[in-house]
């Protein structure tokens, strides 16, 4: 079995969440599928109230006026409110 070495993570640069999904789009990677797995744990955690919660964090963003948290709940939003779209209807 060969030996792996992991390199010391402390000497990393942090990267914020919009940077990592800018990088993951220039190398061809698409971060959507982890907005969906995302958004589908505060859907299962929050219910009903997934797309008012998800709002209320924006707003938090906004007050805070963090464009990485901005982003983050934008995307979750859009993807909530996309599924909310498409939610079967019983038609009478």
């Amino acid at each position: 079995m060969p030996h792996i070495m992991l390199e010391n993570t402390d000497s990393l640069p942090d990267k914020s969440f919009l940077e990592l999904a800018t990088e993951m789009r220039n190398l061809g990677m698409d971060p959507q599928p982890f907005f969906e797995i995302a958004a589908q744990d505060i859907l299962t955690q929050h219910g009903h109230k997934a797309i008012p919660y998800v709002e209320e964090m924006l707003s938090q963003m906004y007050v805070q006026n963090n464009p990485d948290g901005l982003y983050l709940w934008q995307e979750l939003y859009h993807i909530l409110d996309g599924h909310k779209s498409m939610a079967p209807y019983t038609l009478h």
